[in-house]
């Protein structure tokens, strides 16, 4: 049996798409850095600062989903429990880059950034 698999040229706009997406999200992820190393300094609680960015995520999809301005996922079990590990591994993750914050500088903060794949 053979099998073809056939690739088209993307188009130029998706790689200006592409290259203007990841330069924003690291601007951006660099200045969360920045706020949350200046968080730290102020409040010494790491676990209550990465525990309380997470709960404002929920608090601001949770409304959207009940007000139907965004439509939930329909999920079947084994979605739910596949996404459910992942959810635990990006809070493990989460919780690391807000630690490394606070203890040392940002700069530490962007290698535990950099094992994000990993999680």
């Amino acid at each position: 049996v053979a099998i073809s698999v056939k690739f088209n040229k993307p188009a130029m706009g998706s790689a200006t798409t592409l290259t203007v997406g990841i330069t924003l999200w690291y601007a951006f992820n660099v200045g969360y850095n920045v706020y949350n190393k200046i968080l730290s300094k102020a409040c010494d609680y790491p676990m209550m600062i990465s525990l309380t960015s997470l709960a404002v995520g929920t608090l601001y999809f949770l409304p959207l989903w009940a007000l139907g301005v965004r439509k939930p996922p329909s999920l079947s079990s084994e979605d739910l429990k596949a996404c459910t590990v992942l959810a635990m591994l990006h809070t493990v993750g989460h919780v690391a880059a807000v630690v490394a914050m606070s203890a040392g500088a940002v700069s530490f903060t962007h290698i535990i950034k950099a094992l994000e794949p990993m999680f």
